[in-house]
């Protein structure tokens, strides 16, 4: 089983890295878009696989900071 690492660093991540995302959705985005996505949240927490550094997943969020995340 593939150890994984959190970060909240984005500034390592290319649009390459985020080749392969939304698999079968319809009306997917790029992986231009998609980094630009990330870029923009109010939070991202990126996860990748220890040794490879694949990226495996994303968590994003859009927050006021007071009451929504």
């Amino acid at each position: 089983m593939p150890h994984i690492e959190l970060t909240t660093d984005l500034s390592n991540i290319s649009e390459q890295d985020l080749d392969g995302f939304f698999v079968g959705w319809p009306n997917k985005p790029t992986p231009k878009a998609h980094l630009q996505q990330l870029q923009v949240s109010s939070r991202a927490i990126i996860a990748r696989e220890t040794g490879t550094a694949r990226i495996i997943g994303v968590i994003t969020a859009l927050t006021d900071d007071v009451l929504f995340g």
